[in-house]
C-alpha cells in the first residue's frame, strides 16, 4: 500500500488501527476502528510530527519529530528532537 501524502500525522496499520502523532504531546497513539484508544507510546521528544507504516511485513511505525517551534529550554531536555524513530508494531 502506498502511503498517503495528503495527511500529516496519521497512518493506518494492517489491522485497521489508526496511528497518530501528538505534536506537543510527547507521544503517538493508536485508535481502533471504532475510535477507542488502544495504545499510547511515550516519546523522548515533545513534537512527534508524522507517522508512516513500513519495514518488513509493514511491522514498523516510523515517526518523525520536529525541532522547529520548540523552545531552547525544552530542546535542552529533548535532545533527540528532529530525528526519525522506528517502533515495532
Amino acid at each position: 500500500m502506498e502511503p498517503r501524502r495528503d495527511r500529516a500525522g496519521v497512518a493506518l496499520d494492517a489491522s485497521g488501527g489508526i496511528w497518530t502523532a501528538m505534536c506537543e504531546g510527547w507521544s503517538v497513539m493508536r485508535f481502533l476502528a471504532d475510535g477507542t484508544l488502544d495504545r499510547v507510546v511515550g516519546m523522548p521528544v515533545p513534537c512527534p510530527s508524522d507517522v508512516c507504516i513500513g519495514g518488513a511485513g509493514s511491522g514498523s511505525l516510523f515517526i518523525t519529530s520536529s525541532r522547529q517551534q520548540v523552545s531552547l529550554e525544552v530542546l535542552a531536555k529533548a535532545g533527540l528532537s528532529g530525528r526519525l524513530f522506528e517502533l515495532s508494531i
